[in-house]
């Protein structure tokens, strides 16, 4: 066993709380933290999954995120969240689709996580995700699919905007495509 990886072991505290201390030391040993917490992304324990997602997000260097993705969906409600945190501080926008999944998660702190990092992510290049996400059942992914759309400067999301106004039911989202409207 690595260095690191023992340290990926001791970085949740019997509380269940990261050490960022822990985190700290992991973090100092740069491109080989990368590679053993990409590995340990398999392991079986899941406070080991979790840290490892954190340490790749904290890192920020590019990492393989197909190795991620699945993370999304592990039954421990930690590693689902520190995988979100590391799609999005690894700026991967093809997530979205994934994450905007995630807002359905029946844990808080996932939902949260998911909607910061769609809202971060969003781009010119997103706006075909935001789009099939206002067709969702659930309001609260339709909300957060529109406020990514308000925050982009293109010219297509009022357009998008006014089509969507007419057949939106919640009224939180439709505050949202009013206030977009009259912003522009």
């Amino acid at each position: 066993m690595s260095d690191v990886y023992e340290m990926l072991k001791r970085a949740y505290g019997f509380d269940g709380r990261m050490n960022e201390k822990v985190l700290d030391e992991i973090k100092a040993q740069g491109i080989g933290a990368k590679e053993e917490s990409e590995n340990a992304l398999v392991d079986g324990n899941w406070q080991v999954r979790a840290a490892a997602l954190r340490v790749l997000g904290i890192l920020e260097m590019e990492a393989d995120n197909a190795k991620i993705k699945p993370l999304l969906n592990d039954s421990h409600p930690e590693v689902r969240k520190n995988a979100i945190f590391a799609l999005r501080k690894l700026k991967d926008a093809t997530a979205i689709p994934l994450l905007l999944k995630s807002l359905k998660d029946p844990n808080g702190a996932i939902w949260v996580e998911a909607g910061f990092a769609v809202t971060e992510l969003s781009s010119e290049t997103t706006i075909p995700f935001f789009t099939m996400a206002l067709n969702d059942y659930d309001w609260s992914v339709r909300a957060v699919a529109l406020s990514s759309l308000s925050k982009l400067s293109s010219p297509n999301v009022l357009s998008i905007m006014k089509q969507h106004v007419q057949r939106e039911g919640n009224e939180l989202c439709k505050a949202i495509i009013e206030r977009t409207i009259r912003a522009r």
